[in-house]
């Protein structure tokens, strides 16, 4: 799919030679489960996943790459094959909530504090997850304006 992705939009920025080429691109994140085997496939290009088993973090790192831009047609994608257990909490989101500024010395949220969150919030229902994730932000921005797209998707199993 994300080869797929990756000539298709190339084509539709008209991207295809030197003198078109641009750096914008797409970054995604891709799961896919199987019920039958509890295992999820995921691919990524520039987008982690991060899986919280019993209050511990394990980041699936994607490809450091965008969709489309200068990512050769040929670029083939890692994918990793998870094995799920129940309770395990999987997040895909965009980098939106992590660049976020604000905070009493308006700094970015961090990657390294969206993880933490992630793994404080994973033991908690899925409604709760979500106004603690949304909570955080809203107060983590305070005044300052939204930065960028946010996306934060949880699925638990």
């Amino acid at each position: 799919i994300l080869r797929f992705l990756n000539v298709e939009i190339k084509k539709a920025l008209k991207q295809q030679n030197e003198e078109t080429k641009q750096k914008d691109g797409l970054d995604i994140a891709l799961l896919r489960f199987n019920k039958n085997s509890n295992t999820a496939l995921f691919a990524g290009a520039n987008r982690p996943l991060y899986l919280v088993r019993d209050k511990h973090l394990t980041e699936y790192k994607s490809d450091k790459v965008a969709i489309a831009g200068f990512t050769p047609n040929e670029f083939e994608f890692h994918q990793h094959e998870i094995k799920l257990e129940k309770n395990d909490c999987l997040y895909l989101s965009s980098d939106g909530y992590a660049d976020q500024f604000g905070g009493p010395t308006a700094k970015k949220f961090m990657t390294k504090n969206f993880k933490a969150l992630l793994e404080q919030v994973s033991g908690e229902g899925i409604a709760e997850q979500e106004r603690k994730i949304i909570d955080s932000h809203q107060q983590w921005k305070g005044n300052y304006e939204q930065v960028d797209d946010i996306l934060v998707i949880g699925i638990k199993i």
